[in-house]
């Protein structure tokens, strides 16, 4: 997020492109399937053990990462320099070292994982937020042309993203969860806009 800025003209910039178009086109696609990070998330998670918080309290928490996007932003604009470059977490997984406070991070997200799904995904992650923005713009976003409310999808989804049929293309990390939970098997990628929502879906469901 910040390297776009300082090396805009290396492999940053597509690195940076890459998910941005992606988000445009399917919505957070980049977060849900290519993301490193999410992926350790989704493997340290045990889903016994998993323990729920409130919609509320997630919505308020999930303000945080715009927060992170604004400062990480606003810095390297002004300051020209990477800040919090090493306090990434899950850095002491991927380089396979780091300070004590590098690794106190990454065991304490580590943990979090394992009772909560992707808590660094939904809570603080800059470039979430980013594409979160970017999808509501999306081509094509998880929908049903019509729905009973039996509320099956609302309960599979892992982020709370679905609300009766309707998918919060700003959450959604296109895990299919909720498509493979409907009774009808009326979920599925469906055109947006400027098309109508109740489209027939472009792929198969």
């Amino acid at each position: 997020m910040q390297n776009v800025f300082l090396k805009s003209d290396t492999a940053y910039l597509l690195l940076f492109l890459v998910p941005v178009a992606l988000a445009l086109l399917v919505g957070r696609l980049f977060c849900g399937a290519i993301c490193p990070f999410g992926a350790l998330q989704e493997l340290l998670h045990v889903q016994r053990w998993a323990v729920r918080i409130p919609t509320r309290w997630m919505r308020v928490l999930g303000v945080a990462k715009y927060v992170v996007l604004v400062v990480l932003v606003a810095h390297v604009l002004v300051a020209h320099t990477v800040l919090l470059r090493d306090w990434t977490p899950f850095r002491a997984f991927s380089t396979l070292g780091g300070t004590t406070g590098t690794l106190a991070i990454s065991a304490l997200f580590a943990v979090l994982s394992v009772i909560t799904f992707r808590p660094f995904c939904r809570l603080l992650c800059p470039l979430g937020a980013l594409l979160s923005l970017v999808s509501r713009a999306s081509l094509l976003r998880v929908r049903a042309p019509t729905c009973s409310g039996c509320g099956a999808c609302d309960s599979s989804c892992p982020v709370e993203a679905m609300r009766s049929g309707t998918t919060d293309v700003a959450s959604c990390l296109l895990c299919s969860e909720c498509a493979s939970t409907c009774p009808e098997s009326r979920l599925g990628l469906r055109l947006a806009w400027p098309w109508r929502a109740g489209r027939r879906s472009v792929l198969p469901e």
